[in-house]
């Protein structure tokens, strides 16, 4: 008996211990439950503000924005605003009517108005979800870029001058100090360089410090030398084409 009774403490013994693991377990399983919940809700929670947030912004458009005095950037020297009335004096000198210039200076305009990306479904799967809908890392990248100024020639239609469209000739860059300081912004020019080699209509690179000088002498002199080249250079390729 008094054997029995051992063995029946010992079976007693691991019964509870095997009860406590069950209760240990069972205990875990609630906090990976318990977790779980938690990581949900927060996750509800933060949608909810980001909605919130959101909805704010839709609403209030007028704290995030303003206008600009200028379109051109006037620190540092007001270089843009130079550049354009060099390229301006340039053009007038070109008519192809009484009223109307040969040439037309357009300013800031994104890369994405004048180049289209091509097999765009070839590489559907790189596209990425966003909240805004799919993105595609070759669109991103041309429609957060732009080109300081474009000459595009004035081309009159067959039938009438409501036909007018413009043609995209040459492409200009503005480069002041920060374009070989900022890591971001030589990153961003060595693309725009390498997509326009690519399709062979290289851009104009001219320095800011270049502008300080006679504006007027400057257009009619080494400006109009360097425009007149590469007007040339693209005619030549459309001729050959």
């Amino acid at each position: 008996i008094q054997e029995l009774n051992k063995k029946l403490t010992s079976l007693t013994d691991k019964i509870a211990d095997l009860q406590k693991e069950i209760d240990n377990r069972n205990k875990k399983s609630e906090k990976l439950k318990l977790k779980d919940r938690l990581a949900e809700e927060q996750e509800r929670i933060k949608e909810y503000e980001q909605n919130q947030e959101d909805e704010y912004y839709k609403n209030h458009l007028e704290e995030y924005y303003y206008f600009r005095d200028s379109i051109f950037c006037t620190q540092g020297g007001n270089y843009e605003q130079r550049l354009y009335y060099c390229l301006n004096v340039w053009a007038n000198k070109h008519k192809i009517d009484k009223y109307n210039n040969r040439y037309e200076i357009f300013t800031k305009i994104r890369i994405s108005d004048i180049i289209h990306t091509k097999n765009e479904k070839e590489h559907e799967k790189e596209t990425y979800e966003t909240k805004y809908g799919k993105y595609h890392p070759m669109v991103y990248e041309i429609t957060s870029k732009h080109i300081d100024f474009i000459i595009c020639e004035r081309i009159y239609g067959k039938d009438s001058k409501k036909d007018t469209y413009y043609k995209p000739l040459v492409f200009i860059e503005l480069n002041g100090d920060s374009h070989k300081i900022n890591e971001r912004t030589k990153k961003n020019d060595a693309f725009k360089r390498n997509l326009f080699n690519a399709l062979n209509r290289p851009i104009i690179t001219i320095q800011n410090t270049t502008l300080d000088t006679n504006l007027t002498e400057y257009a009619n002199g080494e400006l109009s030398n360097i425009l007149e080249k590469s007007i040339k250079s693209v005619q030549k390729e459309n001729v050959e084409v």
